[in-house]
């Protein structure tokens, strides 16, 4: 993981500001998480004593990297990290590919706007599809919500 301040510092606080400490909500499909990282996706490691530390090396190996964040300009690398932590990788790459037409131009800025925009769709669909989830759907469009915020800051 690089040392120096990038993108990924920037982008890696915002995720851990939302994704806290040990929980284990059994209405959690991810089940036991520390600072985001659940023991349904990462089965061998110890999830109750995971650090911080640990966990940015996670997210930064198994979502930064994965999600292809180090190859995109900010916001863009943000919105792409964050929607990786909270939806998934694929679902992450496919709202990245959808914003990324060919036939229009857009500014890194703009197509993270849009990706939220996405990401809120995204949240409504798997409500639709699994009422169980709906518990966490006005605490996910808060979460996008106050990334948009930072997008306009």
């Amino acid at each position: 993981m690089p040392t120096e301040n990038t993108d990924f510092e920037k982008a890696i606080e915002f995720v851990l500001s939302w994704e806290g400490g040990y929980v284990n909500d059994p209405r959690d499909p991810g089940g036991e998480t520390n600072y985001g990282i659940s023991k349904r996706s990462f089965p061998s490691l110890d999830i109750k004593n995971l650090t911080r530390d640990q966990a940015k090396q996670i997210y930064f190996e198994k979502y930064w990297l994965k999600a292809d964040c180090d190859q995109l300009a900010w916001p863009i690398n943000l919105v792409v990290l964050d929607t990786a932590v909270n939806c998934g990788v694929i679902p992450a790459k496919e709202m990245l590919r959808d914003v990324s037409r060919d036939d229009i131009q857009l500014t890194a800025l703009d197509m993270a706007k849009d990706m939220v925009f996405r990401r809120l769709q995204y949240y409504l669909k798997i409500c639709k599809a699994n009422e169980r989830l709906k518990i966490y759907l006005m605490g996910w469009f808060h979460r996008a919500l106050k990334l948009y915020d930072v997008l306009l800051s």
